[in-house]
């Protein structure tokens, strides 16, 4: 989900988010079954693990409330740069009161990819040890661990950036329970909170091309229903445990999957993040409009604490002045001010490096506590 390149308006392919998944990636590993156990291993984090803390307990169900008004600040993690992300999320560069170790609510590992069989495997860039940092970190500082599971096989494929919605399609539709045996049991395995769906498609085709390939007319609209069965299913199994679900979409109408598809998964879903990395108040294109957002997300039956505002870490400052400015910070207070949204909402970022130096800021860090500070303290 790394956003430094996006496709313009007008364009068949509607990018709003680079892959999280480059693979020219420093210290690459081998690929690995995700079978393999997550023993317990000395880490950056100094930590044995969980013990003696309380641990909070996850969302179970798409229609229960926080029970802390908690709303989420959840970052990604790529399998690539590791030693990055492990000092950004240390948090020693902090000057304020509040960092990443006591605001972030979530970690989300995107470390697995699906395989056309169903199966789920270690990313070429995946190590176990580093799994295993980020199991300890979130359970040292009382964060929610979730894997995140998706479908780039590389840039040598004819996708854009890698990103292989026929990859997903066989895993989620065509080898659905096998795909969904191996998610539940990737979370028992490793004892996560829950699953983040990273599957995203860039084809954008019509007419005859479309019918040919996918028996349809309407764009935009590949394996929709099938989707749909699949976080149905997996949604159901994993609340059965108490374990969570959220799903990354593409921000507007183009492209797999994308905002006009999340109200088929309403009674499945925990969480919505979208990957609009451009967003603010009174945003130029409606989709990157936070009003516009969070009023289809609640019109499709979604509570606020559910649809996440996307932010890029690589960036200080995107969109217009129109709000309170360019900045983090300004597009922070946005969102908790309440004037361009009916509520404020929770914050997916990607990701976890935190590599611009606007979000290193100790303002920025309160803004975000706000959101979070019900369920830290």
């Amino acid at each position: 989900m790394d956003p430094l390149t996006r496709y313009s308006f007008f364009s068949l392919v509607f990018l709003v988010g680079l892959s999280s998944c480059q693979k020219d990636a420093e210290d690459p590993s081998d690929v690995a079954s995700a079978g393999v156990p997550a023993e317990e291993i000395d880490t950056a984090t100094g930590s044995a693990g969980s013990d003696g803390l309380e641990e909070e307990e996850p969302l179970s169900a798409v229609t229960d409330e926080r029970e802390d008004g908690r709303l989420d600040v959840v970052a990604w993690v790529p399998s690539w740069r590791p030693s990055e992300w492990q000092e950004a999320l240390a948090a020693e560069w902090a000057t304020g009161e509040h960092s990443p170790r006591d605001t972030v609510t979530a970690i989300a590992a995107q470390f697995f990819v699906a395989q056309e069989d169903g199966a789920v495997v270690f990313d070429g860039t995946a190590s176990t040890e580093n799994l295993q940092w980020v199991k300890e970190y979130t359970a040292t500082n009382q964060m929610d661990f979730l894997l995140c599971i998706h479908n780039n096989d590389g840039d040598t494929n004819a996708n854009p950036q890698g990103w292989n919605w026929q990859l997903a399609k066989k895993a989620f539709a065509d080898s659905q329970s096998a795909h969904i045996d191996a998610l539940v049991a990737l979370v028992d395995e490793w004892d996560a909170d829950g699953i983040d769906i990273d599957y995203e498609g860039y084809e954008n085709i019509d007419g005859e091309e479309a019918r040919a390939k996918y028996g349809v007319s309407a764009q935009n609209n590949y394996y929709r229903a099938e989707f749909a069965s699949f976080l149905e299913e997996l949604g159901s199994r994993l609340h059965e445990k108490g374990k969570l679900l959220t799903v990354d979409i593409l921000g507007h109408k183009w492209n797999q999957p994308n905002a006009e598809w999340m109200g088929d998964w309403v009674d499945s879903v925990d969480q919505i993040n979208p990957m609009t990395y451009e967003s603010g108040g009174d945003a130029q294109y409606d989709w990157d409009d936070y009003r516009f957002q969070q009023d289809r997300a609640l019109t499709a039956g979604y509570k606020a604490h559910q649809y996440m505002f996307g932010m890029t870490s690589s960036k200080g400052e995107w969109g217009n002045d129109a709000g309170f400015g360019t900045s983090v910070l300004g597009h922070l207070e946005e969102n908790l001010s309440g004037e361009f949204n009916q509520e404020p909402a929770p914050v997916a970022i990607w990701s976890g490096l935190f590599e611009n130096d606007a979000w290193r800021e100790p303002e920025v860090w309160d803004a975000l506590h706000e959101l979070s500070h019900s369920s830290k303290e």
